[in-house]
């Protein structure tokens, strides 16, 4: 539900599908962004994006932080 909400609450621009912490503090976010560019070695970009919505399945948080049923947008054309 987390990263579900970074990519709703970021207009579809970024999504965080990881981080690390302890107790409140967190550190070494993993960041996939639109086009792809910043956050480091990680960034998938849409590849990355598309591939969290195609895995991810909603639950009860997700309802319960009013979050949009997602689908993951279309392969891009290889051209």
């Amino acid at each position: 539900a987390f990263s579900h909400f970074t990519w709703e609450a970021s207009g579809g621009e970024l999504l965080v599908c990881d981080i690390q912490g302890v107790g409140d503090v967190y550190t070494d976010p993993q960041i996939h962004s639109r086009d792809g560019a910043g956050y480091g070695k990680g960034n998938l970009g849409p590849a990355g994006i598309r591939a969290f919505l195609h895995a991810h399945r909603c639950n009860p948080v997700c309802a319960a932080l009013g979050l949009r049923p997602v689908a993951a947008p279309p392969d891009p054309d290889p051209a």
